[in-house]
């Protein structure tokens, strides 16, 4: 149990990273996902508002590796990748980059709750 706390603070350091990459250049991501090279003002903002719940999510994990708050960061991403296939069905034009949000989402999610269930 222990043992998986430096692994925990490292996947919260992943996503501390990730987040500022968002933040910093929300249109270099947009452009990877979507192969796209006319980014709008209203995709970047919403790369942006997502990083930073990256970042945060990410520090609070890093800094507190409990229990508890890795099941908060589950519910979070549930919720995120739920919504991301939701506009996906919804939204044709912007099915690659919600459906890439969500794929991430799940895979952040699975992550959480396995090093959750590794805490005491």
């Amino acid at each position: 149990m222990a043992t998986a706390v430096p692994v925990v603070r490292s996947v919260g350091l992943l996503r501390v990273g990730w987040g500022v990459v968002m933040l910093l250049r929300p249109g270099a991501v947009l452009t990877a996902v979507t192969g796209r090279d006319s980014i709008g003002q209203a995709e970047s903002f919403v790369v942006q508002v997502l990083g930073a719940r990256e970042v945060l999510q990410g520090s609070v994990t890093a800094l507190f590796p409990r229990r508890s708050l890795l099941r908060w960061g589950v519910a979070v991403d549930a919720t995120h990748a739920a919504s991301m296939a939701g506009l996906a069905a919804v939204k044709p034009n912007r099915k690659v980059p919600a459906l890439t949000s969500a794929a991430i989402a799940t895979v952040e999610l699975v992550v959480g709750a396995r090093l959750a269930r590794k805490l005491s």
